[in-house]
């Protein structure tokens, strides 16, 4: 059995829907959402209740294989000239940038010609 968080949240929807309840799963180890569930709020209290099979909508989040695995990060200054190019020397066992867009914010830039590229692995 795995350890996760739980996120229970009220949506306030438009004229045209009902407001209704999405129950989050997160993994504790990978950090990575697992489902999201979405409920009527009658159907959500009915379950609180001890009322069973209630129905509801749900969807299965993320790389299933991550699931249970640890997740680790690290920052790496590269050559903001040639960051793009460099990245290719950082994701190795098993690390990679989940967000390449970084190099060009100008909120990571360090120094006068390095920038902060983030990367994560699972372990």
């Amino acid at each position: 059995m795995l350890n996760g968080k739980v996120d229970i949240s009220r949506i306030r929807a438009s004229s045209d829907r009902d407001d209704y309840m999405q129950i989050s799963l997160v993994d504790e180890s990978s950090h990575l959402k697992v489902v999201n569930i979405n409920i009527t709020l009658v159907a959500f209290v009915n379950a609180l209740t001890g009322v069973g099979q209630n129905d509801c909508t749900f969807k299965l989040i993320g790389d299933r294989e991550l699931i249970g695995k640890m997740k680790e990060a690290k920052t790496e200054l590269l050559n903001r000239d040639n960051a793009e190019n460099e990245l290719s020397t950082c994701e190795i066992n098993g690390w990679m940038c989940p967000n390449k867009t970084d190099i060009d914010n100008v909120h990571r830039w360090r120094a006068e010609d390095k920038v902060e590229v983030s990367f994560v692995r699972y372990v």
